[in-house]
């Protein structure tokens, strides 16, 4: 088990979250991506690490909600996103 599931292990079970809390805890992820908005819009580093790192938290929390390995998602996506090379006009990554 890796750090970043453990925390989220810890608090999904001292706050008895389910299944159930689902649409919840992605509502919640909205509001720490929102205050992580505002933050990189200020300029404060320090405002941005801790908006970055409560959003990542919340994620994490969705992960096992969802009981998805993130690590291994995200070397698999990761790997994937490696191989794109093109940007749209818009800065996205082609496919």
């Amino acid at each position: 088990m890796t750090v970043y599931e453990d925390y989220a292990n810890r608090f999904v079970e001292k706050n008895n979250l389910g299944p159930e809390h689902i649409s919840v805890q992605f509502m919640c992820i909205v509001e720490e991506l929102g205050e992580f908005a505002k933050a990189l819009s200020e300029g404060d580093k320090h405002d941005q690490a801790c908006e970055l790192a409560d959003l990542l938290f919340t994620v994490f929390v969705m992960a096992e909600l969802l009981s998805v390995d993130v690590l291994t998602s995200f070397i698999r996506k990761s790997e994937i996103n490696l191989t794109k090379s093109n940007r749209t006009s818009a800065g996205k990554i082609k496919k």
